[in-house]
């Protein structure tokens, strides 16, 4: 029976753009959901277009906080190659759920798995060809596992200058001490072995010492704000990039796009992508295009007071209703993807009706 290796585990991981990610339960879940065997290739590195397969993905399975996976029809090359340690680490892409060339539609599908040479992993403790994942996206939304690299621009000098001063301050500090307890041994005609037991509890730090912690600690917690900050700007960047092809696209007003803007940055604080989050929203507006007057839910006119949800009311199906989609955008917040929320959605209110 081949041997399962994991190939992914939960956590937050950066792309080679950066940007974080998170791999959830729910990803590793819909993974193994959407897999066939043997359609997920085993491949030399990441190819963008095609190329000859090494191997082929047998099975997939959760195992605790990782997805392992089997590997059958192995060339007998490439068995060669990683003998020889030309390829050391394994690096999983899968499909995003809205990709165009997803062929699972709404779930997070394995794409195939990657035999890396010289990329160190950024994901340490997991499966052979040696240790795996790293990660990265692409345009055509694809999530490929694959070093992350920093770029020197973003390196912190002002940290690293901090963290060479106070080495150099403490090593100074130390001689300074030494020569002291040596002046004081002398002067005293210390004898170790007549004063009994050697005192080896740890010296007091000095005023300077603390006074230098207390700066490195300040320079990091400012660090991490900023960090902070650069990650928020850049997915209200990305939202609002997203919201203004939706606008342009069905021509929103200024109150709608706004509208959409607030709900898609409230859905990606939770982790969800800017991208995916404006999607969530988005396919509940009207299209007011002059081209088209049809929208999700036919040839009805939405009432233009109700904003993003606007839905002809009647005896229409409770899929077309405003109350339908403020549920869908209730579970979608909690985390629920979004093809669970719809299905959710339509038994939460039918129950509510009986």
């Amino acid at each position: 029976m081949p041997k399962m290796i994991p190939i992914l585990r939960i956590g937050r991981y950066k792309d080679a753009s950066g940007r974080n990610y998170d791999i959830t339960p729910q990803v590793l879940k819909e993974l193994v959901e959407s897999f066939k065997s043997k359609t997920a290739p085993l491949v030399k590195g990441h190819p963008t277009n095609d190329a000859p397969a090494m191997g082929w993905v047998e099975k997939l399975k959760i195992e605790g906080d990782k997805l392992l996976a089997s590997f059958s029809e192995i060339t007998e090359d490439f068995k060669e190659e990683v003998a020889q340690s030309a390829f050391r680490n394994i690096s999983a892409s899968f499909f995003m759920p809205l990709s165009d060339s997803n062929p699972a539609k709404g779930k997070y599908c394995l794409r195939h798995v990657g035999a890396l040479g010289a990329s160190r992993p950024a994901i340490p403790n997991l499966g052979t060809l040696q240790e795996a994942l790293a990660f990265s996206e692409d345009n055509d939304g694809v999530i490929c596992f694959s070093e992350h690299e920093e770029s020197p621009v973003k390196e912190n000098i002002l940290e690293k200058m901090i963290v060479g001063l106070v080495a150099k301050a403490l090593k100074k500090q130390k001689e300074e001490m030494i020569v002291e307890v040596k002046k004081i041994i002398s002067s005293a005609n210390f004898n170790e072995n007549q004063e009994g037991e050697e005192d080896m509890s740890e010296p007091t730090k000095t005023a300077r010492e603390l006074e230098l912690e207390n700066e490195l600690s300040k320079s990091q917690d400012e660090n991490k704000r900023l960090t902070i900050e650069k990650e928020k700007e850049e997915r209200s960047r990305a939202i609002a990039e997203e919201v203004s092809k939706v606008a342009t696209e069905k021509n929103l007003d200024e109150a709608t796009a706004q509208k959409l803007t607030e709900k898609a940055e409230k859905l990606a604080e939770g982790g969800t992508s800017p991208k995916e989050a404006v999607a969530s929203f988005a396919e509940f507006i009207a299209d007011n295009s002059p081209k088209s007057t049809t929208h999700r839910f036919g040839d009805k006119t939405p009432d233009p007071q109700k904003g993003a949800a606007s839905f002809a009311e009647g005896d229409t199906p409770i899929e077309e209703t405003a109350v339908f989609a403020d549920e869908v955008e209730r579970l979608c917040a909690g985390g629920t993807n979004r093809q669970d929320a719809f299905r959710m959605a339509k038994n939460n209110l039918e129950k509510g009706d009986k």
